[in-house]
């Protein structure tokens, strides 16, 4: 069953994130669906703090552990993409599809100086979303929002 199908269904769908093979394997013993996967945990596991401090090549070997140890539909945080340039997140994507991925989150924001986020245009956004899903059209992809202030404000009392 692929996500497109799993989000059709008359009962939510309910994901269990993995975040290594073992907890993989416990979500597929359990009878969930579908997984996917947590970024933050994924880093934690390995010492990264969240907000791809990990290169993409350990995201990918943690992907390609979770895949072999499981048939489930798997959909991939992928943060930003791993890179500035579309055309790059686009080869990011199909190296995860050509591991079994059925699906991808897409934040739309970035970490900037590995201090704070910034929350991208939204025009600028969407193009990229539109290249991406026009290139890999049996991706999955939601996109979704981290809600942060983009502003620091000082509590006074």
């Amino acid at each position: 069953m692929n996500f497109n199908t799993l989000h059709q269904q008359n009962q939510p769908l309910l994901l269990a994130n993995a975040w290594d093979a073992s907890s993989a394997q416990a979500a597929q013993q359990a009878g969930y669906q579908a997984l996917g996967s947590s970024s933050a945990a994924i880093a934690a596991m390995l010492g990264y703090e969240d907000g791809e401090e990990m290169s993409f090549d350990e995201l990918l070997y943690i992907v390609s552990r979770i895949k072999a140890v499981s048939e489930l539909p798997l959909s991939v945080d992928l943060e930003a993409g791993y890179s500035a340039t579309t055309s790059h997140i686009i080869d990011n994507i199909q190296r995860l599809a050509h591991l079994g991925v059925s699906g991808i989150n897409l934040e739309d924001s970035h970490v900037v100086n590995n201090t704070r986020r910034r929350l991208d245009d939204a025009v600028v956004f969407a193009a990229k979303i539109q290249e991406i899903t026009h290139a890999c059209p049996d991706m999955f992809v939601n996109v979704r929002t981290d809600t942060f202030s983009s502003q620091r404000t000082k509590c006074t009392g």
